[in-house]
């Protein structure tokens, strides 16, 4: 579905089931090709149609991530976010739980309720490249970020494609982040 680079290693990354990673550092202990399944429980027997509007790996903050847009039965959509890091004793790797939030919360916070954005849930769209708990969703042709740990809207626009039409739904499989260099922005 992708792939990223981030500290030294390349990720190739399914969502439904893993990521390979290579790093050439001899600092490693592991072989230079490694597999490393998604956090617990996140793994799938088959690919759901749209998978890019609910997963997403990302590089932020140099540092590996996994988002999520789950929703079990029974419960209201939560988005959650995972971090790639090393065991304590540096010899392999593990997922970091970073947060999890209900979208109820992020609904009921007036900086949503600003946007004048209907209660749904959103495609997942990117996660900004130096805060992860910035989150971009898509709603129709409306893009927001979340600082999803406050439960807030931090910005919030109409999706202006410059050259094409975007496909329906948008989602990170479609759009990169770019960040500018400051001269630029």
């Amino acid at each position: 579905h992708g792939a990223v680079h981030v500290d030294g290693r390349l990720w190739w990354f399914d969502l439904t089931w893993g990521i390979l990673s290579y790093g050439a550092s001899g600092s490693f202990t592991e072989p230079g090709l490694g597999f490393h399944p998604l956090p617990e429980g996140r793994g799938l027997d088959q690919e759901p149609p749209h998978i890019h509007t609910k997963r997403c790996v990302a590089a932020s903050g140099n540092r590996l991530r996994y988002v999520e847009i789950i929703v079990a039965e029974g419960e209201a959509a939560r988005v959650s976010l995972w971090t790639r890091s090393r065991t304590p004793d540096g010899a392999g790797w593990q997922w970091d739980a970073n947060y999890s939030v209900g979208f109820p919360e992020i609904w009921d916070d007036d900086s949503y309720k600003e946007t004048g954005l209907p209660r749904d849930v959103p495609s997942l769209v990117v996660v900004c490249p130096s805060d992860p708990n910035l989150v971009y969703f898509a709603l129709g042709r409306h893009m927001f970020g979340v600082n999803v740990p406050a439960r807030r809207v931090v910005h919030h626009g109409d999706i202006e494609p410059l050259n094409a039409t975007l496909p329906s739904p948008v989602s990170g499989a479609f759009l990169v982040p770019w960040v500018l260099p400051p001269e630029v922005a």
